[in-house]
């Protein structure tokens, strides 16, 4: 009776966040005119982009298990959900803070320590980073940028260099003995030995990177999942000529 009493409560909390968050999301806004918008737009495209955006999220999910099941072997059964509601809740909070939410929930549904989750996390960023970098690169090389935006782009290029640079670095054993004797000399006992515990875990996130066909992979299931995204955006372009 008291798990029945836990579950139905879930679901009335999760209704109630629902009707906020669309309250929140409406607020303001002509229905009317959106009313208009949708009644417009065309049938196909819909469709069309509603596949794209699916399968994308699908080979998120996939790329997310094959970085993981290095770890622990961890089905797309509880993989999938979770990832749907970490990125649901990265559009809805600011600053990427749904972020957190997935290697928090994997945690909870895993064996998978928070730290070595978010380490997996962080991989997919920079996987994510090289991508759009060569995207870019293909798509202004024969463009004469703005002085602000060359800068912003070499401070990117050189940030994600040295976010690699330090992962590397990180899984050096010397420098692993060195960064724990330093935490020792700086830090409590007791909370040295947590954030050597921490790094250790964090650290084991990244151990796909010892493999160069897993992570020529993975590498390719990020292409895959950004073509998808580019040509979900073509599809909206391709909307006005086909309605």
């Amino acid at each position: 009776m008291k798990y029945f009493e836990i579950k139905s409560l879930k679901v009335v909390l999760a209704i109630f966040l629902s009707i906020l968050c669309c309250y929140f999301a409406l607020r303001g806004v002509d229905l009317q005119k959106i009313y208009i918008f949708v009644s417009e737009a065309n049938i196909l495209y819909l469709i069309a982009a509603f596949i794209t955006v699916v399968l994308a999220q699908i080979m998120r999910s996939i790329r997310w298990g094959v970085i993981i099941n290095p770890i622990q072997p961890v089905g797309q059964k509880i993989i999938f959900p979770i990832c749907s509601i970490g990125f649901m809740l990265i559009m809805l909070l600011p600053a990427r803070i749904g972020e957190l939410a997935r290697p928090y929930l994997l945690h909870q549904n895993s064996q998978v320590n928070m730290s070595t989750a978010v380490a997996t996390i962080v991989l997919e960023r920079i996987l994510d980073s090289i991508i759009l970098l060569i995207f870019f690169g293909i798509i202004v090389s024969n463009l004469e940028l703005p002085s602000w935006l060359t800068r912003g782009v070499i401070i990117f290029i050189v940030g994600i260099i040295t976010i690699i640079a330090f992962l590397f670095v990180g899984t050096i054993e010397k420098v692993k003995y060195s960064f724990n004797r330093l935490i020792d000399k700086i830090l409590p006992q007791r909370l040295a030995g947590l954030a050597a515990n921490m790094s250790e875990k964090f650290y084991e996130g990244l151990i796909v990177l010892g493999s160069g066909r897993r992570a020529l992979f993975i590498m390719s299931l990020t292409l895959i999942i950004w073509s998808i995204l580019v040509f979900c955006n073509f599809l909206y372009k391709l909307k006005y000529k086909i309605s």
